[in-house]
């Protein structure tokens, strides 16, 4: 699940892991723009070189939108918030 700022959660499955050597990242497909709602997750795998500090290769996890859901908790606190009359000042409950 992944929570947007809008109370709406993405649920993405994984499609398949993929390993790439650094030196034949393809960088272009899998930062591009897709047809369909995407999310990879690229993290550092392989061997540790370290006198450059860096892994040798990167895991890219390909995954796809396969449901979302919104949480109302933002919308419940709203209707929960006491709302003030403007005539007298005092607060109202509203909902």
């Amino acid at each position: 699940m992944v929570g947007l700022a809008d109370g709406v959660n993405g649920e993405y499955t994984v499609i398949g892991p993929r390993t790439y050597p650094k030196s034949d990242f393809p960088s272009r497909d899998i930062y591009a723009s897709h047809p369909y709602a995407a999310l990879q997750l690229v993290t550092c795998a392989g061997v540790f070189d370290a006198a450059s500090g860096h892994y040798l290769s990167n895991v890219v996890l390909y995954s796809v939108l396969t449901g979302w859901s919104c949480v109302r908790t933002q919308l419940q606190r709203e209707i929960r918030r006491p709302a003030v009359s403007a005539s007298s000042g005092r607060s109202r409950r509203t909902g």
